[in-house]
């Protein structure tokens, strides 16, 4: 309902937009999850037009720790829970996915929120 609101989408959309699919930035554009695609410069001239965030305010790139292995702490988690669950095999292919796709899906994805003071 948060999207629905925020976005301005009928909720109905919104439901059949949440089925855990992955969107490109260019579907999420047409379907007005995002309001434009652009790196770092982009964002960074909205937030002075558009927020009035002073130029020259300070961005941090924030980098996590490695933790539990290369696949994370949220993976390391879903393996043991699948060993204790007695799904050995099928934990031992989800430790060889995570880890050798590179799988990296933990960890703090933004730090910045409009409505934050």
């Amino acid at each position: 309902s948060l999207v629905a609101e925020r976005r301005q989408i009928p909720i109905g959309q919104v439901r059949l937009l949440a089925d855990g699919r992955v969107y490109t930035g260019r579907q999420a554009l047409r379907v007005k999850l995002v309001d434009a695609i652009g790196g770092e410069d982009a964002a960074t001239s909205w937030l002075v037009t558009a927020k009035q965030i002073p130029l020259g305010t300070q961005i941090i790139d924030w980098k996590a720790e490695e933790s539990f292995g290369s696949a994370g702490l949220g993976f390391a988690a879903v393996h043991s829970l699948l060993e204790v669950l007695g799904f050995e095999r099928l934990a031992q292919a989800f430790e060889r996915t995570a880890e050798g796709r590179g799988m990296r899906l933990d960890g703090l994805l933004a730090v910045w929120h409009p409505d934050a003071q």
